[in-house]
């Protein structure tokens, strides 16, 4: 319960993390993006969207929109973003990101962008 003016100061300042997307670049808090990870354990590590659970080692972050799926994919960003040789097993990862994005709601779930910014 927020009592007085130094408690909603400290409620208005906080800090809310802010992560990229490896594809197209754009700025946005964290909530807004897919999470990708290597599977623990995997040799040579494989590529697959974090669901739940904690959120340990080094994450690559996407908008929930196709097109910078496939831009993702084509400009090899997991390699450059895990820092290694990875396994993208596109399939079965387009699958799964299909699926994450059609239970995504917000203005940029799903579109796709043509570059003068209308959508298709």
């Amino acid at each position: 319960m927020i009592e007085g003016p130094a408690e909603v100061a400290a409620v208005r300042d906080r800090r809310v993390p802010e992560r990229r997307c490896v594809a197209c670049g754009r700025r946005a808090p964290q909530t807004e993006f897919v999470r990708f990870r290597l599977h623990p354990g995997g040799e040579p590590p494989v590529v697959e969207i974090e669901h739940e659970g904690p959120r340990l080692g080094r994450g690559a972050y996407m908008c929930p929109r196709r097109v910078c799926f496939d831009r993702a994919l084509h400009r090899r960003a997991f390699q450059r973003v895990f820092r290694r040789s990875v396994v993208v097993e596109v399939e079965k990862l387009h699958a799964e990101f299909e699926a994450v994005i059609g239970e995504a709601t917000g203005p940029m779930a799903g579109e796709r962008w043509r570059r003068d910014g209308s959508t298709r």
